[in-house]
């Protein structure tokens, strides 16, 4: 993944979903781009550049809050880590 998505950038960091009892890919990833550049030119034009055979989705990733209505910047009280809720696309 991290090698095909050069295409549209520098990449960081790439990591494939794996189903834990398939050993499959889920069909999802993420792709850590090193600039905004890298990551906005991926959206635009990776549709254009299956990966074995299938089309690529690309998005801006984001965490679903759980409730917490917090402003941009606010920080909060640390405690207990809730578990991830990351999704696919």
């Amino acid at each position: 993944l991290k090698d095909h998505m050069k295409i549209a950038g520098e990449v960081v960091f790439a990591s494939v979903s794996i189903d834990p009892e398939s050993g499959k890919s889920k069909g999802c990833g993420v792709v850590q781009y090193e600039s905004t550049a890298g990551a906005q030119n991926a959206m635009k034009t990776m549709r254009d550049h299956p990966l074995d055979g299938y089309d690529l989705f690309v998005r801006e990733d984001f965490q679903e809050s759980r409730g917490e209505n917090r402003q941009l910047g606010e920080r909060r009280v640390r405690g207990p880590t809730p578990p991830s809720i990351w999704t696919c696309a």
